[in-house]
């Protein structure tokens, strides 16, 4: 799968909360402890995006694309992009239309100063960074 991470820059320096499209580390009440696994909010999942009976045509995923696009700006939020290789490809048979509209993100994505594709280790420094900043403890995950 191609699992991009996608963030908002912000404006000015400041701690954000831990809000909407922020990736967290679960919590086990019963066991009062954080799970060592750091969740990635998931934004989009190309299964979900082109979901039957929804309009297919080109302008309404690019309707669809802008939504999401604004949404992640609005709260400055950290997402991944869930999409599956087999229809990230426009030359396939069956996910031409999946294929471009993944390209037709991808190239909104990089033509806006305001968003960011992060790795996953780069997201996850910069989760620890926010985290201390903030006075949050941090479970110890090893990054292999």
């Amino acid at each position: 799968m191609n699992v991009q991470v996608l963030k908002s820059i912000h404006r000015s320096h400041s701690t954000q909360n831990l809000g909407i499209g922020y990736p967290f580390y679960p919590y086990i009440p019963d066991e009062n402890r954080q799970i060592n696994v750091l969740q990635l909010p998931a934004a989009l999942l190309d299964q979900m995006f082109f979901q039957a009976g929804d309009d297919q045509s080109p302008e309404a995923q690019d309707v669809k694309i802008e939504r999401l696009l604004s949404t992640v700006k609005q709260h400055s939020a950290i997402v991944a992009i869930d999409w599956h290789a087999r229809t990230s490809y426009p030359s396939s048979r069956l996910y031409r239309e999946w294929g471009k509209t993944y390209l037709t993100l991808l190239d909104r994505i990089s033509a806006d100063d305001d968003l960011q594709v992060w790795t996953f280790g780069e997201t996850l420094e910069k989760v620890r960074q926010q985290y201390k900043l903030l006075g949050l403890s941090i479970p110890n995950i090893s990054q292999k």
